[in-house]
């Protein structure tokens, strides 16, 4: 176990004292990054589309945000005569569609926030 200690303390405690208010303020060391992108993003609660359950991953926002976004989307998306349009706009988020004939994706972005679901074609 290490720890991290960036706060600058004036007043050091005596040697050999135990006191804990006496202590420097400690907090965990930054975690290396694939650590921390692989705890920024959570898996949500599926969206039904009509047809099947998309699963739904959030990254720096609320899950029912990223619900909210991917729902907006489907909205938009349906309203296009033939397939869903590669790039669209859904409450300012910029989603990209693809995937393949198994596995859809559709991945939202905004501002370092991502929103992003899958599902079988």
């Amino acid at each position: 176990m290490s720890w991290w200690d960036d706060e600058k303390v004036t007043d050091l405690p005596a040697r050999g004292s135990l006191n804990p208010f006496n202590l420097r303020p400690c907090k965990a060391p930054p975690a290396p990054a694939s650590a921390a992108a692989a705890r920024a993003a959570r898996r949500c609660r599926g969206i039904d589309l009509g047809f099947t359950t998309a699963k739904v991953y959030a990254k720096r926002m609320r899950c029912r945000r990223a619900r909210f976004v991917v729902l907006e989307w489907k909205r938009k998306a349906g309203e296009s005569d033939g397939p869903p349009p590669r790039v669209l706009t859904a409450l300012g988020f910029r989603c990209t569609f693809g995937g393949s004939d198994v596995q859809l994706r559709l991945r939202c972005t905004r501002d370092g926030k991502v929103a992003r679901a899958t599902w079988g074609g």
